[in-house]
């Protein structure tokens, strides 16, 4: 069984001893959206990923941190080729 996102963050953070509020201050949000991070009711914005898989460090990479995901995020081209200059 796949792990959710958010049980990826919560184990990877309590691996390095970190609190919510630890995590919180690195990634410049609140305790309550790791929180939330942690509980799948939010999700990281997608641009802070790789802050929050350098936090976590130890192996964990963008990949792990989106496990079901990260295909399709990083295979998919951001613009059709039509509109790009």
């Amino acid at each position: 069984m796949n792990k959710t996102m958010g049980t990826i963050i919560s184990e990877a953070r309590k691996e390095k001893n970190l609190t919510q509020a630890d995590l919180a201050t690195a990634m410049n949000v609140t305790d309550k959206a790791v929180s939330k991070w942690e509980r799948d009711i939010a999700c990281p914005d997608i641009n802070s990923i790789p802050k929050l898989a350098e936090i976590l460090g130890e192996g964990k990479t963008v990949v792990t941190i989106l496990p079901d995901t990260a295909e399709r995020y990083f295979s998919t081209p951001l613009f059709d080729e039509e509109i790009c200059f």
